[in-house]
């Protein structure tokens, strides 16, 4: 514990669980504090590039750590409905970002929440893959059928002026 001793954690912290939730949203303040980042100077898919840059650098930079939470949520129950409830949350505000994003990019008649829902499910099966495929060509896959995806997103016209 980085010579402090296990009575000095208890006394900040009352139980694991407060350990555990203060930790974990530790861990994860900096990519909700990314979600709030205002790219507004920025044309929307440059907005939309940076969304899923700050995903993955935040998936790839803190990989251990997410992975570890996960397994201890898995293992110890009276964990599991609170980080369940966080990472949707953040899921959430993450999809709800690129929802407004994508809205600016496609046609009126199309569907953004679908389209920006469709993205998550790519970086998160990402995410999800990368902890039993470690193969970096693999990765790099996964990497292109996500700008893929973006190449198949329908655009507005331009409009003359």
């Amino acid at each position: 514990l980085g010579g402090v001793s296990r009575a000095t954690v208890f006394w900040h912290f009352s139980d694991k669980a407060s350990l555990f939730r203060e930790a974990f949203n530790r861990l994860t303040e900096p990519f909700r504090e990314s979600l709030e980042q205002s790219f507004d100077e920025l044309e929307p898919e440059k907005r939309l590039h940076e969304q899923l840059a700050l995903y993955r650098t935040y998936t790839l930079q803190h990989r251990e750590a997410l992975e570890g939470f996960i397994r201890w949520a898995i293992e110890a129950p009276v964990f599991r409905d609170w980080l369940i409830t966080t990472l949707l949350d953040m899921h959430q505000r993450f999809a709800g970002a690129l929802t407004e994003i994508v809205a600016e990019i496609v046609p009126p008649d199309q569907d953004p929440e679908a389209i920006a829902t469709g993205l998550v499910v790519l970086l998160d099966g990402d995410v999800f893959l990368s902890w039993f495929d470690t193969s970096p060509r693999r990765a790099e896959e996964r990497s292109r059928a996500v700008e893929a995806y973006l190449a198949m997103m329908p655009r507005r016209r331009p409009q003359n002026g």
